[in-house]
């Protein structure tokens, strides 16, 4: 694992000061900046082994590395920034494009599960997901940011990455208080419970569902006054059928209880590898392959139509088919 130093921060990179600074403006005024406040690194003096940090109002300081690792005082805002290359289909081959950029994905990445962080690489579907909707650019490209990632992390390898890193930088990455003491919240959680409802007579799925929800009495079952009740909102349903025990019949069902989502999946919402054949143009006949993850084929229609808009989709079927 990489060590924790930092000695190879560029000029420009952020610093939070958690207590604030205190001293004199080069003209001799005394000032404080407050608390949390943010200063940009403007020098690297190799030579002195320290940064020249600027903060605002024109108060600036000497920092050492060592005085940069206490995270007591400082915080030092690294960033993951991934590179964007567009591409262009030219008889048969992806070729790069003018309108490359660097994309600050940081906080994207921190609301990824810690298994697509792990399956991170360059170029593959999670870091096309990183960059989903954040150009104009419609059609092949190659995205770079795995080796920022693992200098965001402080580590050589993805898999290194832990549930307690991950933990750590979320909390370290959230919008810090405008004080030290911060403000007071109430924050109402939504979750998703599961509630199992046995021997449902019906002549169908539907009819099943709709005398499960009345047999239920969500309402008593989850309301327990002011603070916690039931906020009449359902995700999906599953139905199984008694004597199916290879569960066979059994079928996911939209919030509606009508809507068949997937039938004998497991999880409505497992995704798995798809390809889908797209002519790119009426004039140009030349096929070109993409590749997603996808919940079945009409899902990863969608996206390939997204992504080529004005393409015509040839075939689409799962990879491992």
């Amino acid at each position: 694992m990489r060590t924790a130093t930092l000695l190879n921060l560029p000029a420009g990179t952020q610093v939070l000061s958690i207590q604030g600074e205190r001293g004199d403006t080069v003209a001799g005024r005394d000032i404080s900046t407050g608390a949390y406040a943010t200063g940009v690194i403007s020098q690297v003096l190799n030579q002195e082994h320290c940064y020249a940090v600027d903060f605002p109002s024109g108060f600036s300081i000497f920092l050492s590395p060592a005085e940069l690792s206490d995270r007591t005082r400082y915080q030092v805002i690294r960033r993951v920034i991934a590179h964007f290359q567009p591409q262009a289909w030219i008889k048969d081959y992806a070729l790069d494009v003018d309108g490359d950029c660097d994309i600050d994905v940081t906080d994207r990445l921190l609301q990824m599960s810690l298994a697509d962080i792990h399956d991170l690489d360059d170029d593959n579907y999670q870091s096309d997901e990183l960059v989903y909707g954040m150009t104009d650019h419609a059609g092949p490209h190659y995205v770079t940011v795995k080796d920022s990632a693992l200098e965001f992390f402080g580590v050589d390898a993805m898999i290194d990455i832990t549930e307690d890193m991950l933990v750590e930088k979320r909390l370290e990455y959230a919008p810090k208080p405008s004080s030290p003491n911060g403000k007071l919240h109430n924050v109402h959680i939504y979750a998703v419970v599961r509630v199992e409802v046995r021997n449902v007579e019906a002549e169908n799925h539907p009819e099943a569902i709709k005398k499960a929800e009345e047999k239920a009495g969500l309402h008593h079952r989850l309301s327990r006054g002011n603070d916690q009740e039931y906020a009449e909102d359902i995700d999906c349903f599953l139905v199984d059928e008694h004597g199916d025990e290879g569960f066979a019949n059994s079928c996911w069902y939209g919030k509606d209880g009508l809507t068949p989502l997937h039938k004998n999946k497991g999880n409505p919402l497992e995704l798995h590898p798809t390809v889908v054949t797209i002519i790119e143009n009426k004039d140009n006949n030349s096929t070109l392959i993409f590749e997603c993850q996808a919940e079945d084929i009409s899902h990863a229609i969608e996206q390939a139509q997204n992504a080529y808009p004005n393409g015509n989709i040839v075939a689409a079927m799962l990879k491992d088919q």
